[in-house]
């Protein structure tokens, strides 16, 4: 069953909401804050997809780093054996 807008009563002093006298629900029916909500909420989607990336990329440079120390220590000792004195 379809509810149609005929049925719906307007909200007072709240232009864009209706109201359902049967279920008592509340509609906004304004399209411009249904648009506006989206792309904020996309965006919101964007910056938490970024920040988990930067802060995998952040790791995988910890990581890195810790490779590139090891095999720094490991490769000292060795140097200052072989050069002359």
């Amino acid at each position: 069953m379809s509810l149609s807008e005929a049925q719906l009563q307007k909200v007072k002093d709240c232009p864009g909401l209706l109201k359902d006298p049967v279920s008592g629900a509340v509609l906004n029916t304004d399209q411009h804050a249904l648009t506006a909500y989206r792309a904020k909420r996309q965006q919101a989607l964007q910056v938490q997809t970024l920040t988990r990336r930067v802060e995998e990329l952040d790791s995988k440079i910890d990581r890195l780093l810790a490779v590139i120390d090891a095999v720094v220590a490991v490769s000292s000792p060795q140097s200052e054996s072989d050069s002359p004195k």
